[in-house]
């Protein structure tokens, strides 16, 4: 039976980390399969069982690692595996295919005929950066999921996880993160994009000892992905983020809310949870700290306006989820009547433990779109910024006729874009209308 090291201190996470790097050859092929839900039901399961059972044979075992991943974004091409180092990308692989993908891993060769062809020239990409789909995305959410067991904290303690953590616990009090916040402008990433610096001061200015965060994990339309690939591939990213927010207002109770229906997704929540508190990542007196804060995981009731902020409150109150007037701010009186951060969608604390407040915000866009026409959603990433014509034209293949979603011309002549300051607007739109910040509700 493992010994789990409960962390006490700073330094104790950082000398647990150069001990699992020091454990690990960098070097070493390592085979991450897909295991997110849209290759899940591809049946990547049993590419994930072919490669198991191929590096059980003699002489391979030492010679390249497997590992389950998270989603990879490129839905569509699914199922898809990843060989590091080098990121050699293959597509639509079938467990017949294992045997030959292994060996060309142990030998550090490629695989020509599974790795991305272009539909039209022909042209091969062979690693991440040179696949199309890739190209033109800043992946902070969701790029490290290939390089993590989405059910280890020591993969993710390995990529610098809770790091962030750390420093906002010993090297920023709750006035200097949340100013970093909003000189950051990071933002809600849940449509309304409204600064997440204003939503967490009217919490924390509040005038209550007790505060509550909240991460808000439901997905309410038939398929929707966009949450789940956060969760279910990275949950301690969202974990540390949402620690994070906490000691930023002031907040000893958290809680994550997401649906009822998504076994790999509770599965992977939980055991975050579990792990973060063995480690010392959680719960009593984090990292010696003497900062206290517990989560609790709540499900929906299969009502798709469950996600509604403040139906969401009542829900977790044990009241049926309906909306209440938004007169009311949550963040003065919300969960019971005490100030609860209005909460975040997934990807808003997963932002913040990736960024560190930097000031370079992301966004995810185009996570499921609807049009007939349109091929198989898959999970994209931009950076905040890039004009919507760049997003359309890098994505010739989107179509079944395959033309691009939007001509180049008409989208300049349009003027749409994503604004930095004002979020995902028409800047025709905003010439006419004025756009006030609004309350935090």
């Amino acid at each position: 039976m493992k010994i789990v090291p409960r962390l006490h201190s700073a330094g104790e996470l950082e000398e647990l980390r150069a001990g699992i790097l020091s454990g690990r050859d960098p070097d070493k092929p390592c085979i991450a399969v897909c295991a997110g839900a849209a290759c899940h039901g591809l049946d990547s399961r049993s590419v994930l069982s072919a490669c198991e059972k191929e590096v059980r044979k003699p002489g391979l075992k030492a010679k390249v690692d497997v590992r389950a991943t998270g989603c990879h974004g490129f839905c569509e091409k699914g199922p898809n595996v990843i060989v590091s180092p080098g990121e050699i990308c293959y597509f639509e692989v079938k467990p017949e295919d294992v045997p030959e993908v292994v060996a060309h891993a142990a030998k550090g060769t490629v695989l020509d005929r599974l790795v991305y062809t272009h539909p039209e020239t022909g042209e091969k990409a062979v690693h991440l950066d040179e696949v199309p789909f890739y190209k033109q995305q800043t992946r902070v959410l969701i790029g490290d999921n290939p390089k993590i067991d989405p059910t280890s904290i020591e993969d993710y303690i390995a990529l610098g996880g809770y790091a962030a953590l750390s420093k906002a616990l010993f090297e920023m009090s709750p006035d200097k993160l949340l100013e970093e916040v909003k000189k950051a402008n990071l933002r809600g990433r849940g449509g309304g994009g409204f600064p997440a610096g204003l939503k967490w001061e009217t919490a924390k200015n509040a005038p209550s000892d007790d505060k509550y965060v909240i991460v808000n994990g439901h997905e309410g339309e038939p398929g929707a992905f966009m949450d789940r690939a956060l969760f279910t591939g990275n949950p301690h990213k969202v974990l540390e983020g949402l620690i994070i927010g906490a000691y930023t207002i002031g907040s000893h109770q958290g809680f994550i809310y997401t649906r009822h229906d998504s076994p790999q997704l509770i599965e992977h929540i939980e055991k975050a949870l579990a792990q973060a508190e063995e480690y010392g990542l959680l719960g009593e007196d984090i990292l010696g700290s003497g900062f206290n804060f517990k989560v609790e995981l709540h499900f929906d009731v299969g009502i798709f306006v469950s996600g509604e902020s403040s139906a969401l409150m009542r829900s977790i109150e044990g009241n049926p989820p309906e909306p209440r007037p938004k007169y009311i701010r949550t963040s003065v009186a919300g969960i019971w009547d005490k100030p609860a951060s209005p909460p975040m969608n997934i990807s808003m604390p997963t932002t913040l433990t990736a960024k560190k407040a930097n000031a370079t915000g992301t966004e995810r866009t185009m996570n499921r779109n609807k049009s007939p026409m349109i091929r198989p959603p898959d999970e994209y990433h931009s950076i905040i910024g890039l004009r919507l014509h760049v997003r359309c034209t890098y994505y010739p293949d989107r179509t079944e006729t395959g033309q691009t979603l939007l001509p180049k011309a008409k989208s300049q002549q349009a003027g749409w874009h994503t604004s930095a300051t004002q979020g995902s607007r028409w800047s025709g739109y905003r010439s006419r209308h004025a756009t006030t910040p609004r309350t935090p509700v």
